[in-house]
């Protein structure tokens, strides 16, 4: 999905985008922007930053402020400062920042560090989308570490006020990840004792491999059970399908990154709405 400039009843309006022979991105607006548009943009590359700043850039050149809805915010993971490493969390932030939008709205971030580094922010809560995934009828929430739980509290409140769905616990998994490599050097999901319906869910899906290893200790225990997976961010870089090879029944996810042309029947994707 292409990074899009709307007014306030939703219609597109039209700017030019160039990339010169040489690499540099320019954009140029035409008349009637004004104050109330919104700067829709899905970042998934380089390249579309640079296109969102070029907007950005115009705009700020015409003397006008428009809210941004990024959904997907780059750089999210890396919210800490490594030995050797840059703080990616504060450099995105940073270069989001250099633009004065009036608002910054981003989805289901993947921490507190980002709402705190960026100006004008506002948060959407993964909550309206999940709900959807979910459903009705009784069911089991699957945490995938500590940093998801946290996420996860203010949700499941809200998941447990839904008259046709029942959330009947959480359970915790723990993981522990090498930071300087980023590689999982533990991973321990609790032995499943009820049947029932299982939902995983976390903020980003990236290569998967925490999904995968939930999948294979799952299914040592869980017995007449159903496995399905949500994830608000679906990067999928080594694809969608084996996650449900592993034995996942669903998936859902939005369309924050996701590709949504190119989905399976099995994978649910979310059109992220700017409500705020």
């Amino acid at each position: 999905m292409k990074t899009r400039l709307l007014d306030a009843l939703g219609r597109e309006y039209k700017f030019s985008s160039i990339t010169y022979p040489g690499g540099e991105k320019r954009v140029i607006l035409g008349e009637g922007v004004d104050n109330h548009f919104t700067l829709d943009a899905r970042i998934r590359n380089s390249e579309d930053l640079v296109e969102v700043l070029a907007i950005g850039s115009a705009l700020r050149n015409i003397g006008v402020r428009v809210k941004l809805y990024l959904p997907y915010f780059p750089g999210a993971r890396a919210d800490r400062l490594e030995p050797g490493g840059e703080f990616g969390a504060r450099l995105y932030a940073n270069i989001i920042n250099s633009i004065p939008w009036k608002e910054v709205v981003i989805l289901d971030p993947h921490s507190d560090v980002v709402p705190a580094l960026v100006k004008n922010v506002r948060v959407q809560s993964q909550f309206h989308y999940l709900r959807h995934f979910v459903g009705s009828g009784d069911y089991y929430l699957l945490s995938p570490d500590a940093g998801a739980e946290k996420r996860l509290h203010d949700v499941v409140d809200a998941l447990r006020l839904m008259p046709n769905a029942r959330c009947l616990d959480v359970i915790q998994a723990r993981k522990r990840r090498d930071p300087l490599t980023g590689m999982i050097s533990s991973f321990k999901l609790p032995d499943i004792i009820n049947s029932g319906r299982y939902i995983v869910v976390d903020d980003i899906c990236d290569g998967g491999y925490t999904f995968l290893e939930i999948a294979r200790q799952f299914w040592k225990t869980a017995g007449n059970s159903s496995l399905d997976l949500f994830v608000t961010h679906g990067i999928f870089s080594k694809g969608a399908g084996y996650l449900l090879d592993a034995g996942y029944g669903k998936i859902g996810t939005t369309n924050s990154f996701y590709d949504a042309e190119t989905t399976h029947p099995a994978i649910y994707v979310y059109p992220c709405v700017n409500w705020i």
